[in-house]
């Protein structure tokens, strides 16, 4: 006789902002990151978003997004046109940079940020390109959010030298904030 099996539960479809809180929830709670917006609500087609980025100790800035499509996770920072993402302790770090801004696209709806800043750099380059952007993107499904829960949450292979002085460290604060989009 062979026994029944037991029924493989099908993963859960998360949203991206539900992907990023849990990434976010692996932060280290010691760390102070700290994300203000110039406005909590953007009009599609004419706003941009203006973030200010603060943390208690020097490291390197990552910003997902979580658009309000909630079909794709998106590496805002660092990007192909910029990737010096070094922030020094308790300076202030200004994004997007005015070469490369980010005016709010749509759909009307939330968009979730998680801001974070690691002790050693990650190989953002991993994620695939989006097509005609600077921007890397992974797909709101188990293996894009997979993929970018790995690079955001482990340091580049090679990245760190102690003999330099370089933190070898996974650690990592973070921050989310929400953004509206609307018409």
């Amino acid at each position: 006789m062979v026994p029944p099996q037991t029924p493989v539960a099908a993963p859960v479809r998360l949203t991206g902002a539900q992907a990023l809180a849990q990434l976010f929830e692996q932060r280290d709670g010691k760390r102070q990151v700290q994300a203000r917006l110039g406005r909590s609500s953007l009009r599609i087609g004419q706003d941009v978003l203006d973030l200010a980025v603060l943390s208690d100790r020097s490291g390197y800035v990552y910003v997902a997004l979580a658009g309000s499509d909630n079909q794709s996770l998106t590496l805002l920072f660092p990007n192909e046109l910029d990737n010096n993402n070094r922030i020094e302790k308790d300076q202030q770090l200004l994004l997007p940079r005015p070469h490369w801004p980010v005016k709010a696209a749509g759909p009307a709806g939330t968009d979730t940020l998680l801001v974070m800043v690691a002790d050693g750099p990650r190989h953002w380059k991993a994620l695939p390109k989006d097509p005609g952007s600077p921007f890397a993107r992974s797909l709101n499904d188990l293996q894009g959010r997979a993929r970018l829960g790995a690079l955001l949450g482990n340091a580049a292979a090679g990245a760190c030298r102690p003999l330099a002085g370089q933190a070898c460290s996974d650690a990592y604060g973070a921050v989310l904030v929400t953004v509206e989009e609307k018409p």
